[in-house]
């Protein structure tokens, strides 16, 4: 308890740092490992989160949350309308959506797995950005490795994955990481709009038309 209030916590050093997804071959030893590591955090009991007070979700609720951000990306005008129907059609299609509440991290992306090379291997010594840490999809932890991984190492990482986790992973896991991961810049223009930098939400808008023109008229669902 610190003594104006609040509470601090203290743990020891993780060594490492952070990795470009981008960069990551599907040979690379780090494929495995961070497969493992989402399978640990995905192994976990929910009520181990939902004892300390985390917010916990059911699979229709998630999903009519992305629908809530779908409305208000649309009233915002910015978002071109080729991505609003692509997100629709996926988000209407409730069968992608079934998937069991699980402990997640929320949010994993490169800067998070910290790595360091041991005995000429490169290890992850550890993860960090849990603020939101929830019981959910398992999707959203896998959102940044199907946005910046080259395809084959995304289904490398989902190998080592299903080979660790404690019960099967849902065959549409990869498609909703799919749709989160493009989600995600949309959440850069909330974030944006609601700080009011101009020069922040033309940037934000300029991703997500450089977005849809790099998403053409591919098919998202598959």
């Amino acid at each position: 308890m610190l003594p104006e209030g609040g509470r601090a916590v203290v743990h020891r050093f993780i060594p490492g740092s952070g990795i470009n997804l981008e960069a990551l071959g599907p040979d690379s030893a780090l494929v495995a490992e961070i497969g493992t590591e989402l399978a640990r955090i995905h192994n976990l009991e929910p009520e181990l989160l939902e004892n300390a007070g985390l917010e916990t979700y059911a699979a229709d609720t998630y999903r009519r949350r992305h629908l809530s951000d779908l409305d208000r990306a649309a009233a915002s005008g910015r978002v071109p309308p080729t991505l609003l129907g692509r997100w629709e059609q996926a988000l209407e299609n409730v069968a992608i959506w079934q998937f069991a509440p699980t402990p997640i991290h929320g949010g994993i992306d490169g800067r998070h797995l910290l790595v360091e090379v041991r005995d000429a291997e490169p290890k992850i010594t550890g993860i960090t950005g849990w603020r939101r840490a929830k019981v959910a999809d398992p999707a959203d932890d896998f959102a940044a490795i199907v946005r910046d991984c080259e395809p084959d190492t995304t289904t490398e990482i989902a190998r080592a994955y299903a080979q660790a986790r404690s019960t099967r992973p849902d065959r549409h896991l990869l498609t909703r990481a799919q749709v989160i991961g493009e989600f995600g810049y949309v959440t850069n223009l909330f974030d944006a709009l609601a700080q009011g930098y101009p020069d922040r939400v033309r940037e934000a808008t300029g991703w997500l038309e450089q977005l849809a023109d790099d998403v053409g008229d591919t098919e998202l669902i598959r």
